[in-house]
């Protein structure tokens, strides 16, 4: 994808962040098990009460100040041969970053990408 778009030089990084306990991103698999509630039933996946039940369980263990975690992987790409030594914040650094932005939701959505 991005040596279609002329990069030459590409870099990756990927890192997992440690999730504090209260962090937010703790409660995703209740909110993706909330958004696809019909989808989980509809396919018999779980009965409701299952389902219910679930979510209250990972509320618990969500809310629990004991309760750490990690993210999905967050993977940056970026074409070194662009890169400049850092002298604030150009309209290319911009463009650097709203790209890494970008191919974080990709890896998010796909777990992979072509680079």
């Amino acid at each position: 994808m991005l040596r279609d778009r002329g990069a030459e030089d590409l870099r990756v990084r990927a890192a997992v962040v440690a999730l504090a306990p209260g962090h937010p991103y703790l409660r995703l698999p209740i909110q993706f098990a909330t958004s696809l509630r019909s989808r989980i039933l509809d396919a018999g996946l779980m009965t409701k009460l299952e389902l219910d039940e679930a979510i209250v369980e990972c509320e618990k263990v969500a809310g629990d100040p004991q309760t750490t975690g990690v993210t999905f992987v967050v993977t940056q790409v970026w074409d070194a041969s662009r890169s400049k030594p850092d002298r604030g914040f150009t309209a290319g650094a911009l463009s650097r970053a709203i790209l890494r932005v970008q191919l974080q939701i990709v890896s998010i959505a796909s777990g992979m990408f072509p680079i």
